[in-house]
Order: structure tokens, then sequence, then C-alpha cells
């Protein structure tokens, strides 16, 4: 494996994690992945696919391209004139009406920038307004920007603002600062420069990575704007960039809003204001009556009720306390929730998750796990099957997959299923006896490990499975039971020998996937791992001109890592998003839960 090295990640690309953002970056289980609805913008100007994750522009995206450089076209993301129909609902939408949904915690802060997980921005995302949005699955639509364009060599983008966009951030009832102040391209630049850590150093932990692709050496800081038009200049073609404006995390906020103020009150434009709230139990969101898009949103307020523990979540949605609740069943509800949608109750959506890379997480920078043989060991001696029964109750609940996700960017299912570590049965067996031999081979003196495990439920279910297949081949586990905030500084400075863990994506793009876990430096990147082939090929992966060679490049560098076992992959567990059938324009877009929450579209059919 001369490709590779292992080192104690560098800041090969500029990639800085603020201290302060650590104790919350890789989301996992915690995640609140619940849904969206479909678009209604009215933009009619032509369309542009922009080769991103699974998103492509609907009828509503009012992208164009523009000949304005030297470069190949050929480098530039897709584009097409063709605008795509837009559907008709059978049923038109009522406004009125109230939903109350779970969640899991409060925000941190107002500060949509510097949240990291889906539960942060299930409640900041309705105050924001991005200047894109993915309102469902495969669609990249436009929100506080009208238009776009992007030049021929895929390196400039241009946004054109509405020009009635306006702030609102009064809290409780209390009128802010911002009230009622139009939103400007200077807005839009000063939110993308702060996102990018060139306002005060804090690089967003979700959103920040597209500084990678911002040519920052700019005078300008590969930002300009004029009025109502802003453009990004970048150091070379991106298609992702499109995803990354789109989620959640990269909501536009005024000129000059620091993090200090948005400690105190949100300062965004989204479909609702927040009425009220209490820390630990409700927080309320109102309809916002000036918000830019005419008749939206439909819901006078939307509730989000804090329960932490899945079986009070779902109990509550089985007695109808709420209304729309992300947590699947447990085997002992599942007949509960069968018997309500057989009787026209409920309803629900299955999804699988994008909080991937999951797995064994190997520190390979130290012995024992610079150990070539040992990292193989680890990875033919788990069993997916009876993982998938024991963490996830069940094969239905999980999908296999390595690191890339199956629908778009990686391998199918049955392919995966064929690779070392997935059999079943007797070539289990044979797999086990293995990675037995390895490990006797390697040390035969035996071996003991300390693996960190997170303190909740499916972390610690994920860790004492781990640690029984280990048993299995002479490895003897002890399990570290701790709390985000004390394991991930650990993990960021390599300070353990394997851990059991999920992370999450937020765009789902294998730019994010390779950028932030594989890359030297990246952002996420807690395993230590070091290729100088896959740095360069990343750039080659970003730069890719179409979807076809966009994947390909993407397999190649996951067949690159996978070779090099840094974390051993144990599948992705599916979510669920159930909900009562009067509550309308509840869908789920695949692989974009952090792109979903304004819930601008989502009406009751009894108000």
């Amino acid at each position: 494996m001369s490709h590779k090295s292992w080192l104690t990640p560098r800041f090969l690309l500029g990639t800085v994690v603020a201290i302060s953002m650590i104790v919350a970056v890789a989301c996992g289980g915690d995640d609140e992945e619940e849904t969206t609805s479909t678009s209604s913008s009215t933009s009619t100007a032509s369309t542009a696919s922009t080769s991103s994750s699974s998103t492509t522009a609907s009828s509503t995206t009012s992208s164009t391209t523009e000949s304005s450089s030297t470069e190949t076209a050929a480098a530039k993301p897709e584009a097409t004139t063709e605008a795509a129909p837009a559907a008709e609902p059978s049923v038109q939408p009522k406004s009125g009406g109230r939903v109350i949904s779970t969640g899991s915690r409060d925000p941190v802060s107002f500060d949509v920038h510097n949240a990291t997980s889906s539960v942060f921005v299930q409640h900041n995302a309705k105050m924001y307004s991005s200047l894109v949005w993915s309102p469902d699955a495969g669609v990249i639509a436009p929100d506080a920007a009208k238009e776009w364009t992007i030049s021929d060599d895929g390196k400039t983008w241009t946004f054109t603002l509405h020009d009635n966009v306006k702030y609102h951030s009064n809290i409780n009832g209390i009128a802010g600062p911002r009230d009622g102040t139009t939103m400007t391209g200077k807005d839009v630049e000063y939110s993308m420069e702060k996102i990018m850590g060139l306002v005060d150093g804090v690089v967003s932990a979700r959103s920040g990575w597209m500084k990678e692709f911002v040519d920052i050496d700019r005078d300008d800081l590969g930002m300009s704007s004029d009025g109502q038009q802003v453009s990004f200049h970048l150091v070379q073609p991106f298609a992702g960039l499109i995803d990354i404006l789109a989620i959640g995390f990269s909501g536009i906020m005024p000129d000059g809003t620091t993090r200090e103020m948005l400690n105190e009150r949100s300062y965004g434009s989204g479909p609702y204001k927040l009425k009220s709230f209490e820390r630990g139990s409700t927080w309320i969101y109102e309809k916002d009556p000036d918000y830019f898009k005419a008749g939206l949103p439909y819901l006078d307020e939307w509730e989000i009720q804090l329960i932490r523990a899945s079986e009070v979540a779902q109990s509550a949605f089985l007695t109808n306390q709420v209304d729309v609740s992300r947590t699947p069943p447990s085997p002992d509800n599942k007949d509960l929730y069968e018997k309500a949608r057989a009787e026209g109750k409920v309803d629900w959506i299955g999804f699988s998750t994008t909080c991937r890379p999951q797995g064994v997480n190997m520190n390979a920078t130290k012995p024992p796990f610079d150990n070539d043989n040992l990292r193989k060991a680890v990875n033919l001696a788990i069993d997916r099957y009876g993982y998938a029964e024991v963490v996830w109750f069940g094969e239905d609940r999980w999908t296999p997959t390595r690191y890339l996700d199956e629908t778009t960017w990686g391998l199918k299912p049955e392919e995966v299923q064929k690779l070392p570590g997935w059999a079943r049965g007797d070539a289990k067996a044979a797999e086990i006896e293995e990675a037995k031999n390895l490990v006797a081979q390697e040390f035969p003196d035996g071996l003991s490990l300390t693996m960190l495990v997170r303190d909740t439920s499916a972390y610690a279910r994920q860790g004492e499975y781990v640690a029984g297949e280990l048993a299995k081949i002479g490895i003897d586990v002890t399990i570290d039971l701790m709390q985000a905030s004390q394991l991930f500084p650990l993990a960021q400075n390599l300070n353990y020998e394997i851990w059991s863990y999920y992370f999450c994506q937020t765009t789902n793009t294998p730019e994010e996937m390779f950028g932030s876990y594989f890359l030297t430096g990246g952002s996420r990147n807690w395993l230590g791992y070091s290729s100088d082939v896959v740095d360069a090929k990343y750039l080659e992966l970003a730069a890719s001109p179409d979807t076809a060679t966009r994947k390909a490049r993407a397999l190649e560098l996951e067949d690159i890592v996978i070779a090099d076992l840094p974390s051993a992959p144990l599948g992705v567990h599916n979510g669920q998003s159930s909900y009562y059938t009067e509550i309308q324009n509840i869908t789920v877009p695949l692989g974009q839960q952090y792109m979903w929450p304004k819930r601008e579209h989502v009406w009751r059919t009894d108000a």
C-alpha cells in the first residue's frame, strides 16, 4: 500500500474547525431526520442540472449559463434549457392551523451557520432563507435568489435576489433591530464570508468546506456583490456548491450580524418567526405575514415539543399529542403503528439516513492499528446481519452500504454484500476463522483494547455488539462510555485506539464525504488518514464535467480508501417519518435531511 501514509491530520487545504463547535460536529444518533414538501416557486426562467448529490434543478429552478471565460465548457456543471412541467396538486392547500412535531434538543444558539446537527437546524431553518433550497427529493429550487447564472468555465456563479426579502429579528414579541429591512447582495457576501471563517475565524462545521473551492485569496475574498446581485468566484469548477447553499446551515443574515448577537435572537427572513419558547420543553414558531413568497407558509404555527426518549416520543405520537414524529417504532410498538395506518389515521415514509460513514474507526497512526492485518481482521470479524438485528431491530431497518450512498453515488446493496466482511452462514464462519488466525499471528500474546462509545442508546448497542464480535477473534475490548463533549476532542486529537461511531453528512455529495473524512486535513478526518493519491484525485472529482464521470471518480476514491480500511463500514440504518393523514405535503427528500426543515408548504386538510 505504497500510496498511503498515516499521520496526524495536517491542514492541507486550510480547513479549520473551532474548538467551540467540536462538541457537536458529528451529529449521529441525535439527528432528527424529518421531512419536507413540494416547491411552489413562481420563477419561470430556464433550468439547470448542477450534478449535485441527488438534486437536479426542477421547473422552479432559474439557473442559466453564460459564456465569459476561455476555460473549456466541459468543466462546468451540466446545463439544460428544458423546463420540466410542474405538477399540479390534486387538492388545493388550505391556510391556517398548526402542527406539533417532536424534537430532541434546544438549538445551541440562533446562529444557523455554527449549528451542527439537524436537531438544531429544524429550529433555525424555519427562521432563515438561503439562496436556494431543496423542497423535495431531486430538486434544488430558488429561495432568496430568484435566479442564477454560471459562467462557461464553471468558476463564476452569480445569484440575483428577490427585492422583497425582509428580515425579522423579533423574539417573544419584542421587536428587533433589523425588523423589516431588506436583504441585499452585501448580506449574502457577508454571510458566506462568515460561513468560511473569514469574519471571526470560526468556520461553519457544515457549510464551511465551500472555502476549499471559493477563491479566498482574491482581494474580495472570492465574493463580490452589487445591489441585489452576488457572485461566487471559484478556484475551479465545483458542481457541489449548489448543494452546500441548499442546506439549512447556509442561511443568510444581515451584514455585520455577530455570533454574540445571535445568542440573543435570530436575524432571519424565513417563513416563520419565533413566537415563544421554553428551553427543554416547547418552541413555537408563527407565520411571518411579510414573507416574500405570497401565500406561504400555509400554517399559522409550527410547534416543536422536545422529547428526548424514543419510547416517549412514540407514545406521544400514537396518542395524537403530536402530529409529526421522526422516531421509528420500536418492535413492541410496531403493531400499534400498523393498526393506526390500516385505519387511515396515520402514514409514514421510510428513508435511508445520510448518517454515514458508519462503522468501526481504527486509529492507524499508532499501534496497534498501524498493523494492516489487524484492521483486516476487524473488518472480517463483524457479522453485519447480526448487527442489523441487534442494533437496528431488523434487516428491514438497515441497508448494506460502504461509505457512498447506494441511491446515487455508491455500490448497490447487492454489490456490497459480495465484498469481504459481508458474508453469511458458512462463508461468514470462514471469515471469522481467517480473522482469528490474523490476530493470533500478529499478536500471539493476545490483544486488549479500549473502545470509545458515545452514551446514547443506539451508540451503546452498537459498541456492545462490536465488542462482542471482536471477542470472538481474540480481541478483549473494554468499552469507555462517554458524552459527546468528552468523546469528540479525543477523536479529533487522535487520542484513541478504536471507536464505534457514525458520522452524518449534510449534502450527501462525494465531495463532502471524501473532503471531510478522508482528505488529508479534512474538517472531520478524525481517523488520521492521509493519501497523496486520494488528495490528488479529490480535486479531479470536484472538477468532474458530468455526473457519470463524477460517480466513476467517487467509486475509485472509495475503492482506494476501503483497501486501506481506516474504518470498517457496517451499513446504515433507515429512518421513518410518521404523520397523521390530515397533515399534507410531508415528504422525504432522500439523503437531504438538512435541506427540508423550512416547512413552508405543509398544510392541514382540517384547517
